[in-house]
């Protein structure tokens, strides 16, 4: 691959962060996005520190805000002139049910409708680039989960960890609807599961909730390099240049459950993600 862009959400942290800084190594340009602009600022130092490659940048941006999306989205395309790698990964998972500042269920928010809407919004200078691929960061979770429509956001019975495996169900919808609607621009989209991985996933919440992540991912989680090899491997695999509506672990595509395969599904979700970001494409 010549110098290509690479684009990864939640780069400050976790598998993202290591998907940065190993993609970097390869002296690629590297954007990352993270919302608390301090330690995007250390975070980008460390990564041109660690791999000697100068041309990592970090926008500052709070996902679960569409105004902050859409910001993140004008800045990449004033500055850039195209991207030809972009990688979903921030993700969140909140066990006591909060809202953003649009007023939706930030868990639904920031790991399903960011992606929607950021993607969307780049898709221009996406697709001016050559073969150009979308990665989306799923997760063996959502197996076993369905989507109620009547109650996307559980406002009427909330449950944080159901909620976080709805949004990884939606991922995958997302994914494969996308590749097949950009099947003939030349693009490829395909999703994965990075493992259970030790990375900051949950320690946003408080007390208990807090304890048993950090404990779990301690005792039991894969180190955030291994968790970023699935990630860094569909973004960058030349063989993989073709190849798209899959979900993979590690070098494996994998099938994902029934429901992720239900057109009408992936329809009806499309279409209310349009209308929760007024966005459509």
């Amino acid at each position: 691959m010549s110098k290509k862009i690479f684009l990864i959400t939640g780069g400050t942290n976790g598998i993202g962060f290591q998907a940065a800084q190993e993609i970097a190594k390869t002296k690629k340009t590297i954007i990352i996005t993270g919302k608390n602009a301090l330690k995007g600022k250390n975070k980008l130092n460390e990564i041109r520190r660690n791999t000697g490659n100068e041309d990592v940048h970090f926008i500052n941006g709070d996902l679960s805000s569409q105004i902050e999306i859409k910001s993140i989205a004008e800045f990449v395309k004033r500055k850039f002139s195209n991207i030809d790698v972009l990688i979903n990964n921030a993700g969140a998972a909140f066990f006591k049910r909060e809202e953003s500042v649009d007023g939706i269920e930030k868990t639904f928010a920031i790991n399903h409708l960011a992606y929607f809407l950021l993607t969307g919004l780049l898709l221009p200078v996406i697709l001016d680039s050559h073969k150009p691929r979308i990665v989306n960061v799923a997760s063996s979770v959502h197996k076993g989960m369905d989507l109620n429509f009547d109650d996307i956001e559980m406002r009427k019975t909330y449950d944080g960890y159901r909620a976080y495996r709805q949004s990884k169900l939606c991922n995958i919808l997302f994914t494969y609807f996308l590749s097949n609607k950009l099947k003939s621009k030349g693009a490829t989209v395909n999703c994965l599961h990075p493992g259970f991985v030790n990375t900051g996933l949950g320690h946003n919440n408080s007390g208990l909730v807090k304890f048993f992540f950090m404990l779990s991912q301690k005792l039991f989680g894969k180190s955030p390099q291994e968790g970023a090899e699935t990630s860094i491997y569909l973004a960058m695999k030349k063989d993989l240049e073709e190849v798209t509506g899959k979900y993979f672990h590690k070098h494996e595509p994998l099938t994902s459950s029934g429901q992720t395969y239900n057109q009408n599904t992936q329809k009806r979700l499309w279409n209310l993600s349009e209308k929760y970001t007024n966005f459509s494409y």
